[in-house]
């Protein structure tokens, strides 16, 4: 079952800003864990973490992306 609304996005538009903005509002509002948002959505878990970080409020950002 596919719990994650950011799993759908158009072909040629492979993780624009609406479609890894919609990702992490999954986990920062609905409370799904990164692990599981990136499996379903087949990319890598440390790469969302660095999504997560960088579209978090408030949250330091590095400048290693």
């Amino acid at each position: 079952m596919n719990r994650s609304s950011c799993k759908k996005r158009s072909e040629g538009d492979l993780y624009n800003y609406e479609f890894k903005l919609r990702c992490v509002q999954e986990v920062l509002k609905n409370n799904y864990s990164i692990r599981s948002v990136a499996r379903e959505n087949n990319f890598t878990e440390s790469n969302f973490r660095k999504w997560v970080n960088l579209y978090t409020p408030g949250r330091p950002r590095s400048n290693k992306t």
